[in-house]
């Protein structure tokens, strides 16, 4: 099944933190990032959603992986269209190095670091449970 509308995670990592971003439309815990564009290709959304959202410029960036799910009740304050049993895509980048300080934007109405050991305890998201994993 394609999916309604892929999208592109961002874990950006500061030494033994990452930083996580609270979403102005649902208050939920979350990477920062959002869908992919017509015509755009995931590394060119991934850059795109980390300046919007974290006013950041990814200097180190590395694919991770997908993680395919469905889309939930859970989030349907970030519906974006989608309906329950929808098909999702997620595409994982770590950002291991980037320049300018992080500044919550757009979708984004908080940033904070959080200790590496308590990222999963935050993510609202069972896929970007799955997406953190993507690490190891």
């Amino acid at each position: 099944m394609l999916a309604k509308r892929p999208s592109v995670k961002l874990i950006v990592i500061n030494e033994r933190e990452v930083l996580i971003a609270t979403s102005s439309r649902s208050g939920s815990k979350k990477f920062p990032g959002g869908g992919i564009e017509s015509g755009e290709g995931i590394v060119e959304a991934a850059e795109r959603e980390l300046l919007e959202e974290t006013h950041l410029v990814a200097v180190a960036m590395q694919y991770l992986g997908k993680i395919e799910g469905t889309f939930s009740a859970q989030n349907q304050n970030m519906s974006h269209g989608l309906k329950p049993g929808d098909a999702t895509e997620e595409h994982y980048f770590l950002v291991s190095r980037y320049s300018g300080e992080p500044h919550a934007d757009d979708d984004a109405c908080q940033l904070e670091w959080v200790s590496i050991d308590q990222v999963k305890g935050l993510l609202t998201y069972d896929t970007q449970k799955q997406g953190f994993d993507l690490l190891k």
